[in-house]
This record gives C-alpha cells, structure tokens and sequence, in this order.
C-alpha cells in the first residue's frame, strides 16, 4: 500500500484491484494525513471502495478520488504534481488532500479554466437528517500550492438550524458572470426569502442581492455586496445578517419584516397568530413588539364570541 502511493496511477491500480480494502492506515501514514481529518467510511464487500482519476496537464497533475459505496458514504481527492510533465509523469510529489463530509451525496465534480488558471468545482449536497440541508459547491485553484478551497458557494439550502418558533430562511444562489481581468472576479446573485414554519403559510418577503468575490492572499473573498434590485434595499440589512452568520436573529427579523408580521397578527388565520405569538415571545421588549402584540390582542378580542344575554 505505501509504495502504491508514490504514484496516482498505481494507487488506483490498487484501489480497483482491492476494492474491499479496510486497513488503510499505511495508506494515510505514507502520505502523512491524520485519519481523524477524513469523512470515508470503511469499504467492505457490501460497499466496495472505486477511484476517478482526474488529470490536469497545465499545471500537470493527477488527482485520486476514493469514493465509498458511491460518493453518499464520503470522498477523498489526493492530489499529486507530476513536474516533469505528461511525457515523463515522475517522481510524483504528493500535495494534499481534501475529503468532504460522510453526510453527502449527489457529489460532482467539474475541471474549468477560469482565465489563465484552471479550478476543480466541488459540489455536494449536505445533510444531516433524511433530507438535504444544503446544496454547497467549493473551488480549488489548482495553480496554487495548497489543496484547499479557495472559495465556498451556497448554493441553495434553509437556515442551518431553527427553532419552529423562528423564521426560516431559505436561500439561493446562482453565478452571475466570472471575470477574468484583471484579477479573477465572480458575480453571484443570491436569493433569500423569509417564511415561517406554519403549513399554507405565505412568504414574509425575499431579497437578492449581487455579491462579488475578489481573491485576496488566494481566498476568494467577498469584494462588493449591494441589493440587485431597488426593490430589494429595504430587505438588504437582513441578506447583510445572514451572510455573516448564516441566521437572523427574530429581534432582526422583527425588525425588517415588521409590516409583514402585523399582516399576520392583524389577520384571521389562527395558526398563523399562534406562531407569531411564540416567536414574539423569544424577542426582546420593545415598541415593534408591544405593537405588534397589540394587534394580536385587539385580533383575538375581536375572534371572541359576545357572551348571550
């Protein structure tokens, strides 16, 4: 197994001849990585270990994909540098690795090139349940030294947790344009859009908003942000929270969906004002709140049948 290693070809050589192979300690402590750090489960006779080899001669490179029992049971990409190219593909210089998380399926994987560069696009779908989470799609430069993304996309997915008194936010996201000159630069467009946990329940509102990434010491970092639409300006504070944590906190939430919320509590949809009664309990006093509670209690009053006489 360690002298496999040495070369991607004879490493997958390996792995397709023992495709059952569940002592791969030797494998990792050749090539210097700490098993804690890899999401692979252990291929046996019912979930057999396969390899994908995926060659890029510009920078010249050869990159392993071990896939267990499909790719739903986890991945590992070891990337390997053939520097004295195609025609004389040795010695081979191991130059890291990447695994995604055990809780995936669905993953792809793509070769671009990005003006003069070319990036491997891993995309995944997350989950940590019986139903996806999150639809997460990462970029590797693979001019540079290190295997490791340059940049993470969400793709589509819900708040990453939420209690059923919160709202939910649900986003997406889609590339806009890349730009090659005169650095690298790639336009998303993303999507969010408010809703709360009640069945038949309507939207709170959406906005979208145009981010630009600019590498920045090799990671791609967010360069410009600003709402896509005039429309959308009202609701941009909330897509600025939730990029820079990934949640709306419901004092936040109250605060911009505020005319959506009095709709709720205003309305004659009981379940509806039954929500918004236990998210209004999770948020701190304040005049949105008492106003809202106002409503509520004006709207209960008046769903209240008048005693007979």
């Amino acid at each position: 197994m360690a002298r496999a290693a040495k070369s991607p070809y004879d490493l997958a050589r390996f792995i397709n001849a023992h495709p059952a192979f569940q002592n791969r300690d030797p494998l990792w402590k050749s090539l210097g990585i700490d098993p804690e750090k890899l999401s692979l489960e252990d291929c046996g006779f019912w979930q057999q270990c396969s390899t994908e080899l995926i060659t890029v001669f510009d920078p010249f490179q050869v990159i392993v994909l071990i896939r267990a029992a499909g790719g739903d049971l986890g991945e590992v990409y070891l990337r390997y540098r053939g520097p004295s190219g195609p025609e004389a593909p040795g010695p081979w210089t191991f130059a890291g690795f990447y695994s995604n998380g055990s809780r995936t399926y669905d993953t792809r994987h793509e070769v671009i090139r990005f003006g003069s560069k070319p990036f491997l696009v891993v995309t995944a779908n997350e989950h940590y349940g019986s139903i996806p989470d999150a639809a997460v799609q990462r970029w590797f430069d693979l001019t540079g030294p290190r295997f490791e993304p340059v940049l993470r996309l969400r793709l589509k997915g819900e708040s990453d947790s939420f209690p059923l008194d919160h709202v939910i936010v649900s986003s997406s996201a889609m590339i806009l344009k890349l730009e090659p000159e005169p650095v690298e630069r790639i336009t998303v467009i993303d999507h969010l859009t408010f809703e709360i946990p009640v069945l038949g329940a309507d939207a709170l509102g959406s906005v979208e908003a145009e981010v630009t990434y600019a590498p920045r010491n090799g990671i791609f970092e967010v360069e410009t942000a600003k709402p896509f639409l005039p429309n959308d300006q009202a609701l941009f504070p909330l897509f600025e929270i939730w990029r820079n944590t990934r949640n709306v906190a419901s004092d936040d939430a109250l605060h911009f969906l505020l005319s959506k919320l009095k709709a709720i509590a205003s309305g004659t949809n009981t379940e509806q004002r039954d929500w918004l009664k236990d998210f209004l309990a999770g948020c701190k006093d304040s005049p949105e709140k008492r106003e809202v509670e106002e409503l509520l209690s004006k709207a209960r009053a008046g769903a209240t049948p008048a005693p007979r006489r």
